[in-house]
């Protein structure tokens, strides 16, 4: 961990404002991916499970259920579009900075 803040440390010192710029909005990023993935993702799928049973026992009909499997996949494919944005972010710090900063 305390070699992590070093090379952040380092990074914030050789950014200039439009890097700077970049990695707040790579941290925003980060932060929504993190949110995704242990929130929004894990409740869709339930959704979608839910609807599924409820489909079994007769109290609603295929329609509920394709929603719920649709939202279930939009929001994966909404983190995987995320995860990707960051990435190219990463791609472009590294291009900014050089490669060695992250390692």
């Amino acid at each position: 961990v305390e070699g992590a803040r070093n090379r952040l440390a380092d990074l914030e010192a050789r950014l200039g404002g439009d890097a700077l710029g970049l990695l707040a909005s790579w941290r925003a990023l980060g932060r929504r991916i993190e949110a995704l993935h242990r929130e929004v993702v894990p409740l869709a799928d339930a959704a979608g499970a839910s609807a599924l049973q409820q489909y079994r026992a007769g109290t609603v009909d295929l329609s509920t259920v394709l929603d719920a499997q649709d939202d279930a996949w939009r929001a994966r494919l909404q983190l995987a579009g995320l995860v990707t944005d960051l990435t190219a972010g990463r791609t472009r710090l590294a291009l900014m900075l050089g490669e060695e900063w992250y390692r």
